[in-house]
């Protein structure tokens, strides 16, 4: 994962003009995190990611063969006693601060919701999972709409980041750094 985010914010920072890119950086090891520990999959995760110069973004997806985001969540809520929740309101329950199913014990239950915060003024997200898509706008707002793939397996996560928004790094930072 580490060696992955190297070279991603290698390539995309020749792109960048000087903008402050960790935003991608958080987003993909949470993302890739969450993989690892909750979704089961009997394969790595799979990664995309592309500039697109004529729209000044950068999009990548993420996504994974394993149980989803739902299953994970209603597994978890029936484990404490509780009736399962709806594809739509496990998603919900999933981004919130400070939720976890603890599949490992140092989750904390900030992952989902890191990205979301992150991406608040310079990009969205978009969560395909079950039944479900999570779709956020920069503004912050958060809608959940029928996953238009029928028979989805795993979770796929896409977001775009608008390079233009991105705050500017200091350029005599730049120098200490070695890309």
């Amino acid at each position: 994962m580490n060696s992955y985010i190297l070279d991603a914010q290698n390539f995309f920072t020749g792109f960048c003009n000087g903008k402050d890119i960790s935003a991608l950086n958080i987003c993909i090891s949470e993302i890739i995190n969450n993989v690892y520990d909750h979704s089961r999959s009997k394969f790595d995760a799979y990664i995309f990611s592309q500039y697109y110069p004529e729209i000044n973004k950068i999009k990548f997806a993420i996504s994974d063969l394993g149980v989803g985001i739902p299953t994970t969540v209603n597994e978890f809520i029936k484990q404490k006693g509780n009736s399962p929740l709806s594809d739509f309101e496990a998603m919900e329950w999933a981004i919130q601060k400070g939720r976890s199913v603890k599949s490992q014990k140092y989750n904390i239950g900030a992952g989902l919701d890191t990205i979301v915060n992150i991406l608040k003024g310079t990009g969205n997200l978009e969560i395909y999972s079950g039944n479900a898509l999570l779709k956020s706008h920069p503004s912050g707002y958060l809608r959940y709409v029928k996953n238009p793939i029928k028979n989805f397996i795993g979770t796929l996560i896409e977001i775009t980041i608008d390079i233009t928004k991105l705050e500017s790094v200091d350029e005599t930072i730049l120098d200490d750094y070695t890309f």
